[in-house]
């Protein structure tokens, strides 16, 4: 196999995902939702996993690699897609979720 061929996993594999709530947009560039919705209790717990490493979100530089970090994992699941691996709603939704995470550090 060249570098150049995607590498796939042997077996099928199971993502479950959580849909999102239909009262909120997808990436349309709007504000962040208020307070009470899953979002920022989401930040909250991504948040609270760096924390347990010594490490917040907060800061510039912890900040930016996440989101480097995101950008990867965001480049892997269009990929999937793009393989067929995820297709339809289940990439959708995923992507709204990825986004929903990546935008922790705002949240914060």
């Amino acid at each position: 196999m060249s570098a150049a061929e995607p590498v796939r996993p042997p077996g099928r594999h199971i993502i479950r995902l959580v849909p999102r709530r239909a009262d909120r947009p997808a990436d349309t560039g709007t504000p962040p939702p208020p307070a009470a919705s899953p979002v920022p209790a989401l930040a909250e717990t991504v948040e609270a996993m760096f924390l347990e490493e010594g490490l917040t979100l907060t800061d510039p530089a912890t900040a930016r690699a996440f989101d480097v970090t995101m950008s990867a994992v965001v480049l892997l699941v269009q990929g999937a897609q793009e393989e067929g691996v995820l297709a339809g709603d289940a990439y959708t939704i995923l992507r709204r979720i990825l986004d929903d995470i990546r935008a922790t550090p705002t949240h914060l």
